[in-house]
């Protein structure tokens, strides 16, 4: 379900012209996220004990 959801979501973005969408993923569930373009971005936080990382994926415009 989870996959289902995060591709609608992606898509729905691509066809409203998003530049860029972001998560807190967990730490343990980054490879999830990588599967549909998310990259890492370095920043990291913890929160109520749990570990998370900000992944993002941006889109170019070209002219």
């Amino acid at each position: 379900m989870g996959s289902r959801l995060l591709s609608y979501v992606i898509g729905e973005a691509e066809r409203a012209g998003v530049k860029r969408i972001y998560c807190n993923a967990r730490v343990n569930k980054v490879a999830f996220y990588e599967k549909f373009g998310l990259r890492a971005t370095g920043s990291a936080f913890s929160k109520s004990g749990k570990d998370y990382v900000i992944m993002e994926r941006c889109y170019l415009s070209f002219i």
